[in-house]
């Protein structure tokens, strides 16, 4: 019974490693796409008007909107997930994105071994991070005012 519980297991452990090693593959090559330009230029054009869709439809059409998340949560609490999920998702890569138009060579290292390459590397590490969080920052700030001129505009 052991054998078959640690075969299970690694079964599991094995499949959830494989699934979170291709989640990092396609961040990473959606990292990479964005070192040419005019790829950058189509994710920004995409996730601005995927953005812009997202507060027309909420501006334009409050209660429908807000109708439409009551009967899908009523059904599955998983759809309505996944799409505030996208929201977040969309606002975030696309603050990314105008910070990678803004700095070219943000994700760039350098592989010289001179003696103060390390800080430069350091700093080069401090800055990716500050970007990272301030694009999951504006993410989620774009959700929260999504959700709060959803609930003004409906009066709750």
């Amino acid at each position: 019974m052991k054998d078959l519980l640690r075969k299970g297991l690694d079964a599991y452990e094995d499949h959830r490693e494989r699934r979170d090693e291709a989640f990092a593959d396609l961040v990473l090559g959606n990292v990479e796409a964005m070192q040419n330009r005019r790829t950058l230029k189509i994710y920004i054009g995409v996730l601005s008007l995927l953005t812009v869709l997202f507060w027309a439809a909420v501006l334009v059409r409050p209660f429908d909107v807000y109708t439409a998340f009551q009967k899908v949560a009523h059904v599955n609490d998983k759809i309505v997930f996944v799409v505030l999920a996208a929201v977040f998702g969309i606002g975030m890569w696309l603050t990314y994105s105008l910070f990678r138009f803004r700095i070219p060579d943000l994700e760039t290292t350098s592989e010289t071994a001179e003696i103060m390459s390390s800080y430069g590397d350091q700093q080069s590490a401090y800055r990716k991070v500050r970007i990272w969080v301030l694009s999951v920052a504006a993410g989620v700030i774009n959700l929260v005012a999504l959700a709060i001129v959803e609930l003004l505009l409906i009066g709750k």
